[in-house]
């Protein structure tokens, strides 16, 4: 068997994942493992679940889906030098924290 990466596509698009953003997913997902197995019916409510949930579904279909959307554009909060790069937020309401997803 090959430990060549597959590659996922999803409506035309290449997905790729830094590694760093793969160790945060498997984390995510070994915590509301954890939750599923000592509160099954329950889990769905907590927090990390929640942001799995919503990490994987921009990361996986929404951002997929037009990744040039104009609200993933950051202009130049970043200065300049940066203008090309774009972001996705989500959770903003909550905790008066950001999440933000770089693409």
């Amino acid at each position: 068997m090959s430990d060549a990466p597959r590659q996922l596509v999803v409506n035309g698009w290449s997905i790729y994942a830094h590694p760093l953003f793969l160790d945060q997913l498997e984390r995510l997902a070994a915590q509301v493992s954890s939750l599923r197995d000592k509160d099954p019916d329950g889990y769905q409510k907590k927090n990390v679940a929640k942001r799995l949930a919503a990490i994987t579904r921009l990361a996986f279909e929404i951002i997929p889906q037009d990744p040039g959307r104009p609200e993933y554009r950051q202009g130049r909060t970043l200065g300049g030098q940066r203008k090309h790069w774009l972001r996705a937020k989500f959770f903003q309401q909550e905790f008066n924290r950001l999440n933000v997803i770089f693409f």
